[in-house]
């Protein structure tokens, strides 16, 4: 990874260098804690002992390395700083121990065989055929005597079901790791970590491994809005206002949660290395970037006016996510209740624009001003008189709902860019 695209928002691959990964016979630990005045490491490997970290010059990386460290075993960060001395899980950890607990652990991402080069080679964005995505939160869907059943577990039941009932795609609410049961993952701690309320990042792998070999696309919801205020997540990472704004009438969201500061490359790097890496990494076919209104504007409020950083974050830097690899040609999917035009359609030097639009009854008629009948699909409605009487274009049936209460469009491949 290029330091200086790191700090300008110019990196999309962050969590190949910062995080814990397995080499040389143990495992090399690197933080970005720029304000730090010391880092330490300490897990099972040293017995919950601190390692000092040492500095890599003015950079703000920290780095330590482990000889007895291995894949599987939990560890956190000791941060000293301006508020004293505070134990954080990994930013870009790639798994964390079941709630309450709060500790990183170790994952090889190597581990892991994926067999669905086939799959990968002949997927599409679906312009030209059929749609049909089935949206389920994970825990909830289905359980075991009241217990979760794991990514292993469910592969097969999840499957059968799909199939059956004709669903061609499953859209997952998010799996990254989160405090909170009733957030339903909305809220996050570990931006890199599969939840461990279902399993391992291996896990994950095999799942969406078998969706693919079954010819079912994985979506993943995607939150790069705000993240969760518990103190051994993001908040105050190095002592000072790293992730978050550091004032408080922009930094805490209506939720309770804490909102990204997206004028900071080190964090627009860091999330759309994020997106990058569930899209690399586990084969995901594409993302749904929850919240999208809270980037548009100032807290989502249009009075407060255009949150400009946010909104070059998501959608000056997001088309050169899409064009690094065929490994990241998904689907780009907005959920909005905004009237924001940008979200149907806004101006890239490529004219493309996002793939899917979740809206609220409130959009209906700037998504139909946008570029006529043709322009977008009605996929989801609460019911097609609310869409305007319009004839229903789509294959789903008339009593499809969305459960937001409103639009599900998709793009055809004339709509327009519009901004």
């Amino acid at each position: 990874m290029n330091l200086h695209g790191f700090y300008t928002g110019g990196a999309f691959n962050a969590y190949e260098y910062f995080g814990a990964h397995p080499e040389d016979g143990g495992v090399v630990f690197r933080a970005y804690a720029p304000r730090a005045e010391r880092v330490s490491v300490m897990g099972e490997f040293s017995g919950w002992k601190e390692l000092p970290m040492e500095p890599l010059g003015q950079s703000g990386v920290w780095i330590g390395f482990a000889k007895d460290a291995g894949a599987g075993q939990m560890y956190k960060y000791c941060v000293t700083g301006a508020n004293g001395t505070q134990h954080h899980c990994d930013p870009y950890g790639f798994g964390m121990e079941l709630r309450p607990g709060a500790c990183s652990v170790i994952r090889d991402l190597r581990a892991y065989a994926f067999t669905d080069a086939a799959w990968m080679a002949r997927r599409t964005r679906c312009f030209d055929g059929p749609l049909n995505i089935y949206e389920l939160h994970l825990g909830s869907w289905k359980r075991n005597g009241g217990k979760w059943l794991s990514y292993e577990e469910i592969a097969e039941p999840l499957i059968a079901y799909l199939r059956e009932h004709h669903y061609n795609y499953v859209e997952f609410m998010p799996l990254s790791e989160h405090p909170f049961d009733g957030s339903w993952g909305y809220q996050n701690t570990g931006f890199y970590a599969p939840t461990a309320r279902y399993g391992t990042a291996t896990q994950l792998m095999a799942l969406v491994d078998r969706l693919h070999g079954a010819g079912i696309g994985a979506i993943l919801d995607f939150v790069p809005v705000h993240f969760a205020v518990d103190g051994y997540g993001l908040r105050l990472f190095d002592g000072t206002a790293l992730y978050e704004y550091p004032h408080r009438d922009v930094a805490e969201s209506e939720w309770g949660s804490i909102n990204f500061n997206h004028s900071r490359g080190e964090v627009v790097s860091f999330l759309q290395s994020a997106a990058n890496y569930w899209l690399k990494e586990y084969h995901f076919d594409g993302l749904r970037v929850d919240a999208v209104s809270r980037l548009l504007y100032w807290q989502g409020d249009e009075k407060r006016g255009e949150n400009g950083m946010a909104v070059n974050a998501c959608y000056e830097r997001e088309p050169a996510l899409w064009a690094r690899d065929a490994a990241c040609d998904g689907f780009r999917w907005a959920e909005s209740v905004s009237d924001d035009p940008c979200v149907f359609g806004y101006t890239r030097t490529d004219g493309e624009s996002v793939d899917l639009i979740l809206l609220n009854f409130s959009d209906r008629e700037a998504a139909l001003s946008l570029g006529g009948e043709d322009a977008y699909t009605v996929l989801l409605s609460t019911s097609w008189e609310e869409f305007g009487g319009r004839e229903k274009k789509a294959d789903a049936p008339p009593k499809a709902l969305s459960p937001y209460g409103g639009l599900l469009l998709r793009r055809t491949k004339s709509s327009p860019s519009v901004k």
